[in-house]
């Protein structure tokens, strides 16, 4: 009995010491950073309500409270959900894209049924409507309608019911007893039920409404014997929806509607902040306004006994009581903004903005808005909840502190420069209280004030580009104070991004295919600037993106792919003015048999350097690559085809260094994967491997991290036996659970022995197998 104590006690440490680790995203993971609060469509099931937002599902199930979500990451297909609907004789959820594509979530599994994506279709495949009826589901879509078999998984047929079977746009689709209904963007189609043949566009006519029958109608539902559309608005003219009994049309309202529905002899309709609930003879009988004080935007609605559950514009997933004294609001944490403009990382923090600028550096009046991810919830920065922030437009970079990342700052393409901490805007910088200049026109006018690539030095000073500006490189020193540089003679245009290098030389992106390379050293100032054709085999016209590697050497992003800097420290060889004698080199791989340069069909917007100094590459249609340090070797390449990814369009890349995770910017959202590489340290520190103890069947990666820079690892058994050695990637070891025959190693305590490559720093520690 005593021998089992010790291994009992070290098995109790090791669970509750490593616990926080086991709930870590897994080496080779996904996972997504999505907003949920902006929800448009919702369907329920058995005890559970669905939310669609424009880019994924959430589930919010009632007995439990859990909510559970649903994108790329874990099953569905595509991305810019369009529409939901549950069929509760079925037990399946149906979600329909704006680009025809489809998921049904059925006995636990999604399945895809592409058929409406992949077809050749003259007009838009969006999937607008879902209504079903005995057991097939009528999708009202861009095109036309198709009727889909959801038991067998297949497309049955479809409708193209406009003159000479053209296409028309259905918003809509319902049925009563003896008639089909869809609204189109050219009136309020309809078919007899039980006609075999309505494929044949002849076999549908237009309703003859309340004024021109070919006016487009959004809604068209069936209640109590009414017929009720909803007129398209046009033209800044109020809406106007109709009802008829079948013998006339009247007018119902002019008020909004973005669905009616029907909760037993009531109809409920959802309008722009408000509900009108009406009797069976459609008389308005009572509303919902502001439930809890909130301001709905109701975009979809459903009532059941439990009140109305709300797509809501802003808050989610809405459940309100049927006298709107009671409210609820629910959806998963997540960030505000869906577009991934500018990513960046560090400390235990993940900061994006969303953007400010076009391709052409024009701005976008994009509302000033941060993302920060701190223990892995999504705090966002936004006017009204940050005073200030109201009259702050088109941030297009943010940068945290390197001590501190509570403390970082957000340049604005078009405003100057914003500081905030502790969760508050506590500067904001511009011509009046710092070195930062605006544009001015001939006329000495005042125009924007554009800043972008931030910068730490190793002092702790804050560099700033400023564009437009003669002064156009900015410093703020630790002590709060201010300083320009001129660099006129080398640049006049705008300017994006700053590195700052082993040298301590700030390097500049230039429009026009240039690259500034600024020093200050004992109060004398030198500048370069760095042409990037020079010395290369390969001519490009635009370099995207810019990064120092851990041996110094600098990596630039061009239109045509990748070159290097490998000797940044002769910059200023040749003097201090005009061209730099420094020269660029291609990397060159072999593709097919074939030597080509490194990536020289692909727009390099964005370089991330991982812990093991591999590159990682954002293209602007290519996807993601992660190469071998010296980029020679393809590691990875993600697109849309093998990854959660939603676009092969990258805006950015960054790397959370003390976990590995790669973080992936695209104008759907911000996605991330668990890299296998940290950032090393010259000692051990806080080493850990997890999951810790390794349990019955799990078969992923078991990582060690904490060591030293590449250490060299060597994994025994309890007495002394190699088991396997490798090597880490930066700061962290991923090891697999086998020994070197590729056998799962048996149930036990195995010791880890990390040293450096001179064997003076060591370190060892244990993982618990349990097979």
């Amino acid at each position: 009995m005593t021998f089992y104590k010790p291994v009992f006690s070290f098995l109790f440490l090791i669970i509750i010491s490593l616990q926080v680790f086991c709930q870590q995203v897994g080496i080779g993971q996904w996972r997504d950073h999505l907003p949920y609060h902006k929800t448009i469509a919702t369907a329920k099931g058995n005890n559970i309500v669905f939310a669609a937002t424009p880019n994924n599902v959430f589930s919010y199930e009632i007995n439990d409270g859990n909510l559970t979500r649903y994108s790329k990451v874990n099953g569905l297909s595509d991305v810019s959900v369009s529409t939901l609907n549950y069929d509760n004789s079925l037990e399946i959820l149906m979600i329909g894209y704006k680009n025809g594509n489809i998921d049904l979530l059925k006995n636990g599994r999604i399945i895809n049924i592409p058929d409406i994506k992949r077809k050749s279709i003259s007009g838009l495949k969006s999937i607008n409507k879902i209504y079903f009826r005995n057991k097939l589901a009528y999708l009202a879509c861009g095109f036309g309608i198709v009727v889909l078999d959801p038991v067998k998984e297949e497309v049955k047929e479809s409708y193209l019911i406009g003159n000479n079977s053209s296409t028309l746009n259905v918003y809509d689709f319902t049925a009563n007893d003896t008639s089909y209904f869809a609204a189109t963007e050219k009136g309020i189609f309809y078919a007899d039920i039980n006609n075999p043949n309505l494929i044949n566009y002849q076999n549908w006519n237009t309703l003859q409404t309340y004024d021109n029958p070919n006016n487009a109608y959004s809604i068209v539902k069936v209640f109590n014997n009414y017929l009720i559309v909803s007129k398209v608005r046009e033209n800044n003219q109020p809406s106007v929806n109709y009802y008829s009994d079948g013998t006339s049309w009247q007018i119902l309202d002019t008020n909004g509607v973005f669905k009616y529905e029907a909760d037993g002899n009531k109809l409920i309709s959802a309008h722009w902040g408000f509900l009108t609930i009406r009797n069976a003879q459609l008389q308005a009988e009572s509303w919902v306004v502001n439930p809890g004080g909130k301001v709905i935007i109701p975009l979809d609605i459903i009532a059941d006994n439990q009140g109305y559950w709300i797509a809501d514009e802003r808050l989610g997933l809405v459940n309100i009581n049927k006298t709107g004294t009671a409210y609820n609001s629910y959806f998963p944490n997540g960030p505000t903004s869906t577009s991934g403009f500018k990513v960046s990382a560090g400390s235990g923090n993940v900061f994006f903005v969303q953007g400010g600028r076009d391709d052409a550096l024009t701005r976008i009046w994009s509302f000033g808005v941060v993302n920060r991810m701190v223990n892995d919830n999504w705090i966002s920065y936004l006017s009204p909840a940050i005073p200030g922030l109201d009259t702050i437009f088109d941030f297009v970079n943010v940068q945290p502190h390197p001590s501190d990342p509570a403390h970082f700052y957000a340049s604005s393409w078009g405003h100057g420069l914003a500081e905030f901490k502790d969760n508050k805007l506590v500067n904001f910088f511009n011509e009046t209280n710092s070195s930062l200049q605006p544009a001015r026109d001939a006329q000495g006018n005042r125009l924007t004030l554009r800043t972008d690539g931030l910068a730490f030095d190793e002092g702790g000073n804050l560099w700033v580009v400023n564009s437009l500006s003669a002064k156009a490189l900015s410093v703020r020193y630790t002590n709060g104070n201010w300083e320009s540089f001129d660099l006129s003679t080398v640049t006049t245009g705008d300017i994006t991004s700053i590195v700052i290098d082993q040298n301590n030389y700030k390097w500049i992106l230039c429009r026009g295919n240039k690259i500034a390379v600024f020093n200050q050293k004992n109060n004398q100032q030198q500048l370069v600037w760095v042409n990037p054709n020079k010395g290369s085999d390969m001519q490009t016209g635009e370099v995207h993106s810019i990064a120092v590697d851990h041996e110094g050497e600098i990596w630039l992003g061009t239109d045509k792919g990748i070159k290097v800097i490998y000797s940044p420290g002769s910059a200023f060889k040749n003097g201090n003015s005009g061209e730099s004698s420094i020269q660029t080199q291609t990397i060159l791989v072999v593709q097919g048999g074939y030597v080509q340069h490194l990536l020289e069909s692909e727009l390099i917007n964005s370089i991330a350097i991982d812990g093991a100094n591999r590159k990682w590459f954002g293209t602007q249609k290519g996807g993601a690559f992660l190469m071998s340090a010296d980029g020679t070797k393809e590691i990875l390449h993600f697109t849309t085809e093998n990854s959660p990814l939603p676009t092969n369009a990258i805006n950015s890349i960054a790397i959370e260094p003390t976990t590995g995770e790669v973080f992936f910017g695209t104008d759907y959202g911000v996605y991330s994967y668990r890299g296998t590489a940290t950032e090393g340290f010259e000692t051990h520190e806080n080493v850990v491997a997890y999951p810790n103890p390794v349990e019955p069947g799990y078969n992923g990666s078991i990582a060690i991290k904490g060591l030293v820079s590449n250490a060299q690892v060597k994994i025994t058994d309890a007495y002394g036996n190699l088991v396997y050695q490798l090597k880490a990637d930066g700061g962290q070891a991923v090891w697999n659970g086998k020994n070197h025959a590729g056998k799962r190693v048996s149930t036990g305590v195995y010791l880890v022995f990390s040293m450096n490559e001179t064997g003076e720093e060591t370190f060892v520690t244990k993982i618990l197998f349990i097979n």
